[in-house]
């Protein structure tokens, strides 16, 4: 079997590690092939003297729909440098293998890739690799070979940790910032309009469980790997459901904090949320809680973003945290289709009633293969081939009054600071005023960064950071594209 090379490429690097590059570099390794990292972001011209030394057989990328274009972009300044063959993963090609078509890729992988990738880069070369699992491949004539997914990895102990190293090699922040990012496991069993997981169910309907955990023992020994390595002081584990299994949160509760003993955060649902879970969290060493909220408008909830829960079963989950003595992060999500002044009013009122440490707000992004998407287009707030996508962090795309629009882009800016000193919201018409020039957007926007910085990291994840750490994490958070 030949060694292959493989060239993941990434925009750039912030906070969050990506998912995918570092364990597909470790499956590639175990595999016996080689791989490299380029950054965009780090230098054109690097990039490319990257291709050109190391001369990659794959260009692989990770592409979300509202980056899908700027990848595409990348690719075509990048594979006239190299003979190697350029392969998309990720959500967009996951929900629009369609993009396989494109000029200049060559093959698209479908879903969870581990196992698939290494089989693509172990018969490439050879008719074989036409019947990879999950990926799509052009031939030489151009025909598309189009396969099914195959069967969910359901033993996440089986796989290895991620080559974590690959990304610390190029990025300063993350090889240093003392808080480190983890999951637990995989999949989500809601289906919440905004997201792509009622897709994915639909993907993988019998070929696997959806929801899947590691052994509290892997967790565990992941963890450790890099603590026993690298600085920490702070652990994030960013699973959409942390400790839905309430025997695998029993036996978490009692280890962690010998076997590790490192305060850390988690994310759930509010409707999953009881006193017994907060106060097994809290015996582990949690400090903070992550609950999706999302709108305060209960029939916003429930008939746009499929979140069948009460405000009572929301208040009751915020009472638990706080009785626990956790500190909450919440996160919602503002300029719903339907939604009016006053609905957003509500969502701020539901942070500040439950006391919630830290409200980090986005606007609605109904992204392509959503049912939202489906909804936004039945209601007229999309027409024709929308395929201006943006992050959630970006003014709505919906066909909403300008006037609106800009209110939106404000309360989202401000909405730390509103839930904190609720008498600022008089000023929010002369904010909406002052945002509308050039000069205004700025300074509200460095505002909205700035608190950001000092609130999430000060009451969600707080673990002190080294001086030099600290000034550049300040410029990613400041100067970040992806909080624009």
């Amino acid at each position: 079997m030949p060694t292959r090379k493989v060239l993941f490429v990434t925009d750039r690097i912030g906070f969050n590690e990506p998912t995918s590059v570092p364990i597909l570099s470790a499956l590639a390794k175990g595999a016996g092939h080689g791989v490299a990292l380029a950054v965009l972001d780090q230098g054109v011209q690097k990039a490319v003297a990257a291709v050109r030394s190391f001369e990659p057989d794959i260009l692989a990328y990770s592409i979300s729909s509202f980056n899908a274009d700027k990848y595409f972009a990348i690719n075509a300044l990048l594979k006239p440098h190299s003979r190697a063959l350029s392969v998309f993963g990720g959500a967009h090609p996951t929900f629009f293998p369609e993009c396989i078509e494109r000029q200049g890729v060559d093959a698209v992988c479908i879903g969870e890739g581990d196992h698939a990738f290494v089989q693509f880069l172990d018969t490439l070369g050879s008719e074989a690799v036409y019947g990879t699992p999950n990926f799509w491949l052009k031939r030489p004539d151009g025909a598309i070979v189009r396969n099914p997914v195959g069967r969910l990895e359901e033993d996440l102990d089986a796989l290895p940790f991620p080559d974590r190293e690959l990304l610390f090699q190029h990025s300063f922040l993350l090889r240093n910032l003392p808080i480190r990012l983890f999951f637990a496991g995989r999949g989500c069993p809601f289906n919440c309009t905004y997201c792509f997981n009622h897709q994915l169910h639909r993907l993988y309907r019998g070929k696997g469980r959806i929801l899947r955990t590691k052994s509290v023992g892997y967790l565990l020994r992941e963890v450790q790997d890099i603590t026993q390595r690298l600085p920490t002081r702070f652990i994030r584990f960013q699973d959409d459901i942390f400790g839905l299994d309430q025997d695998w949160l029993a036996e978490f509760a009692e280890r962690y904090p010998r076997e590790v003993g490192i305060p850390f955060s988690c994310q759930t649902r509010p409707n999953v949320v009881t006193l017994e879970f907060c106060q097994r969290l809290r015996a582990a060493g949690c400090h903070s809680l992550a609950l999706g909220l999302e709108a305060g408008s209960e029939r916003i909830r429930r008939e746009v973003l499929g979140r069948k829960m009460s405000d009572q079963q929301i208040a009751s989950a915020l009472r638990a945290a706080k009785s626990s003595g956790l500190r909450i992060k919440a996160l919602n999500i503002l300029g719903n289709p339907g939604e009016t002044l006053e609905d957003i009013r509500k969502t701020l009122r539901m942070n500040q009633d439950g006391r919630v440490d830290f409200a980090e707000a986005t606007i609605c992004q109904p992204y392509p293969g959503t049912r939202l998407n489906q909804y936004c287009q039945e209601h007229g707030y999309l027409t024709g081939e929308n395929t201006r996508w943006e992050p959630m962090f970006s003014s709505s795309i919906l066909n909403l009054p300008e006037d609106f629009k800009q209110v939106l882009v404000v309360y989202q800016r401000m909405f730390q600071l509103l839930v904190v000193f609720p008498g600022l919201e008089r000023f929010v018409p002369l904010l909406v005023s002052i945002n509308k020039s050039a000069l205004g957007r700025l300074l509200i926007d460095a505002l909205y960064r700035i608190t950001y910085g000092l609130h999430n990291q000060g009451r969600i994840f707080p673990a002190k950071v080294p001086f030099l750490v600290r000034l550049h994490a300040a410029y990613h958070v400041l100067f970040s594209r992806e909080r624009t």
